[in-house]
């Protein structure tokens, strides 16, 4: 298990008269699936800058019920400094194993997007047809495509963790040299790995330029002066 520890100013509350007991705020929190995690220190969270006023707990730190227990909330007066409040912290606890958002994708101008082309330039018109006189033969047909394009995207796609640190022009060869200097860490596999990393990124933005350039022929829409701007709010209204 892994435990990060957060640093956090729990948010001050602000109550009327009529709901201000902690009964009710607490039986609010258990109807969110919440309970209210005491301080291992005890003590007040707010000190006013005006000595005239007791010093008062109005922050409080809320945890889910399943994790309540295993969680662990302090107050940090050495971290108060200026401020008239005592920050909360709270350490939450995490899975050895957190899984990354994954997706299928092909690679553009890869060597299994072309075969995934073809495969489907040969699936598709080997699909028979017959009469379409029912909605049950349109769904027969739908269907039918739609396995054809499912079995072909299974085939060729491959499974990628998508990160913060994802780029589109990464491919199989950064990856494949970055395993190599990891393993022998020698300069010469680094200086390998940065040219194809620079060659990479060379070819994807010179292919998005050219589709800009050739294909819609707008590269001025890429221009935030010439695109719709917001109306003054005078003449909008």
């Amino acid at each position: 298990m892994n435990c990060l520890r957060f640093n956090t100013w729990a948010v001050t509350l602000t109550f009327t008269q009529e709901c201000g007991t902690l009964t009710s705020h607490i039986e609010i929190a258990a109807d969110l699936d919440l309970e209210w995690t005491q301080p291992s220190n005890p003590g007040p969270t707010f000190i006013s800058h005006n000595e005239d006023l007791r010093p008062s707990v109005i922050d409080l730190m809320f945890h889910q019920i399943s994790d309540s227990a295993r969680s662990r909330t302090n107050r940090d007066p050495d971290w108060k400094g200026p401020a008239d409040h005592i920050p909360l912290t709270t350490s939450v606890i995490l899975d050895s194993v957190i899984k990354g958002v994954t997706r299928r994708s092909i690679t553009r101008g890869s060597d299994a997007e072309k075969a995934f082309i073809n495969n489907l330039r040969t699936g598709v018109p080997a699909i028979t047809v017959g009469t379409l006189n029912t909605p049950a033969d349109i769904d027969r047909v739908a269907q039918a495509l739609a396995d054809v394009f499912s079995t072909v995207w299974d085939e060729h796609s491959k499974e990628v963790c998508i990160t913060k640190h994802s780029q589109p022009w990464w491919d199989d060869e950064c990856t494949s040299l970055l395993s190599q200097y990891k393993t022998e860490k020698l300069e010469e596999s680094w200086l390998a790995f940065r040219r194809t990393v620079k060659a990479a990124k060379r070819k994807f933005f010179d292919s998005r330029i050219e589709d800009i350039a050739l294909l819609n022929k707008c590269p001025w829409d890429l221009m935030e002066w010439v695109k719709q701007r917001k109306l003054p709010a005078c003449e909008a209204i």
